[in-house]
């Protein structure tokens, strides 16, 4: 089958388009993807330039071309990962960059515990 061949979004996008209305459903998910990545992208474009521009006032907003710098990184490095050595190694880096985020938020839930039981 598909999902042992590891071509799992093959198997589901199959099974989706046979379903009724499948092809329009399979348009729906990819227009919502794209326009969440969109705008994933633009968040995060935005506030790493408001991050790394010096002086920025409250209420100044970065750079054009800032934020643009910011966007194309971002779309850059997952690509170059895909090309380089496939899905495989951009699941790699995402591992690799996840693992420290895990002590964080274990201390986010004892620090959550803790405030929890002193508000009693």
């Amino acid at each position: 089958t598909l999902i042992h061949l590891g071509k799992g979004a093959h198997a589901i996008s199959g099974v989706v388009g046979s379903l009724p209305g499948g092809h329009v459903t399979l348009l729906l998910f990819t227009l919502m993807s794209v326009v969440f990545m969109a705008t994933t992208f633009d968040s995060t474009s935005y506030a790493l330039a408001s991050c790394a521009t010096e002086k920025l006032e409250a209420h100044q907003e970065p750079a054009r071309w800032h934020r643009l710098f910011w966007a194309f990184t971002l779309v850059i490095l997952p690509l170059s990962l895909i090309y380089v050595g496939g899905l495989e190694s951009l699941k790699l880096a995402v591992l690799i960059s996840a693992l420290p985020l895990v002590f964080v938020y274990i201390m986010m839930a004892v620090s959550l515990f803790l405030s929890l039981r002193d508000h009693k």
